[in-house]
């Protein structure tokens, strides 16, 4: 019986592997507070959360506002880690003045500030570890925030429960939570209350009026985290983030780990003209293999009759080998073909006996030979 050589086969589900490996990888990301990254410390749930929220959608470019009311619009931004460049922060400040609310939720890096800065905020992330002793999950790093005063984010929320948070100095802004007055700032990264180490009650989400808008800062972008979204209140506040505005826009454009493929895919459903270009090459392609048909069924026979044992073949309805191209074919009997060329050719002697049947026979059997 015909098959496939084993070195063919291993081939195949070696290039199919790889194949696999590399669509997941270019599809998902292990970056902290990536949109694709399903690991504890991705936003994929967030992402999710978004996706099924009216009025709510995630951009993987530099958010456009463009065409958005400010009054009815929230931009909301996660651990970025990249700076925005001047124009864009230029238009997120447009954007905010004219009546936007803008969410930055960032914790250690400069990019958030960077951010609160160029949109006229005053708010800005302290930097250093939020510790509390005493009111905590699990860890001194992850402290219970109990004191929060009622807001359109915080409806239905009482407790929060951040990871390596820091502290929100306010400025002009309005405090919206706080931790419970053991917490400190681990000013030299001790792990432990040192002399400096001040016991208070630090801000961690603050709202702030901007021209005619809102700049809210949270302390702690791992509120969002998949782990964290199932802590006490979290899953709450993060709806309440996403649907206080008929519109919210969620910029992953500077946060790392954006997947090829998300991004390709993204890409194509916001930019009309590459749609085009994509269906026009799609129409031809389509267009040229209708015209070269025959060959191409050829072709298509031709491979699943290599795969396929003439054995199977034969048992295959004729329905299904019409749908994939496949033709039954004679199993070949190669003890009657060298019965009856020896019969014929009596001088032939062996090793040419066996040239013989090798050309006679198709090229499956001579591989498998």
């Amino acid at each position: 019986m015909s098959r496939p050589a084993i070195p063919r086969v291993t081939l195949y589900v070696l290039v199919i592997c790889i194949g696999l490996t590399w669509l997941i990888a270019a599809s998902t990301s292990s970056a902290a507070f990536g949109a694709y990254n399903p690991a504890w410390d991705g936003t994929s749930e967030f992402r999710e959360t978004v996706a099924d929220t009216e009025g709510a959608r995630i951009t993987l470019t530099p958010p456009t506002v463009e065409g958005l009311s400010p009054a009815t619009t929230t931009v909301v931004i996660v651990g970025p880690t990249d700076a925005y460049t001047s124009g864009e922060a230029a238009e997120l400040r447009s954007f905010v003045e004219t009546g936007g609310t803008l969410i930055v939720a960032d914790d250690y890096g400069p990019y958030g500030n960077a951010l609160l800065n160029a949109t006229g905020a005053t708010a800005r992330f302290d930097g250093g570890q939020l510790r509390d002793e005493r009111t905590f999950y699990r860890a001194p790093t992850l402290p219970r925030v109990t004191n929060v005063s009622g807001s359109p984010y915080t409806t239905n929320v009482s407790t929060l429960t951040l990871n390596g948070g820091t502290a929100v100095n306010p400025g002009a802004a309005t405090v919206v939570a706080r931790t419970s007055p053991l917490t400190y700032i681990d000013k030299n990264a001790t792990g432990t209350l040192s002399a400096g180490d001040r016991l208070a009650a630090y801000p961690v989400i603050t709202t702030e009026t901007v021209g005619a808008g809102t700049v809210v800062a949270i302390g702690d972008p791992s509120l969002f985290i998949n782990t964290m979204l199932e802590e006490t209140d979290n899953r709450a506040f993060v709806e309440g983030v996403v649907t206080t505005t008929p519109t919210v826009l969620v910029d992953y454009s500077q946060v790392g780990g954006r997947p090829t493929v998300a991004v390709a895919i993204y890409r194509l459903r916001t930019t009309p003209l590459l749609q085009s270009v994509i269906g026009s090459l799609v129409v031809i392609w389509g267009w040229g293999i209708l015209w070269s048909w025959p060959a191409t069924a050829i072709t298509l026979r031709q491979g699943f009759s290599r795969l396929t044992p003439p054995a199977i073949q034969q048992r295959i309805p004729v329905w299904v080998a019409d749908v994939v191209a496949i033709r039954p074919q004679p199993v070949v009997d190669e003890q009657a073909i060298r019965t009856a060329v020896a019969a014929q050719y009596p001088d032939v002697d062996a090793d040419q006996l066996t040239q013989i049947i090798t050309d006679m026979l198709p090229h499956d059997s001579k591989d498998t030979e």
